[in-house]
């Protein structure tokens, strides 16, 4: 049969394993856990980077500017005549 050292020995294994397994699980736990939250940022973080893009497009229209530099800082489009062009010699 088997005897005390042998017993000892397979109990220490056993003990062994079922520790490696619990940290692993904990780690498993974790990791997932922690993938699940940078998923979250990132969809988070892709939606607000849209609206920002939208945002940015529709500040920059040339229509947008024209209308702001009209109304609020009372600009005019220059005629003509108003226009110089200088060359770089």
């Amino acid at each position: 049969m088997f005897k005390k050292k042998d017993i000892f020995f397979i109990c220490l294994v056993i003990f062994l394993f079922l520790g490696t397994l619990l940290t692993v699980n904990t780690k498993y736990t974790a990791l997932t856990y922690k993938y699940n939250s940078e998923v979250n940022m990132f969809a988070k973080l892709s939606k607000e980077n849209r609206k920002l893009n939208i945002r940015l497009s529709s500040l920059s229209s040339p229509e947008r500017i024209i209308d702001y530099a009209t109304k609020h800082l009372g600009l005019t489009i220059p005629r003509g005549e108003q226009v110089y062009s200088i060359e770089k010699h």
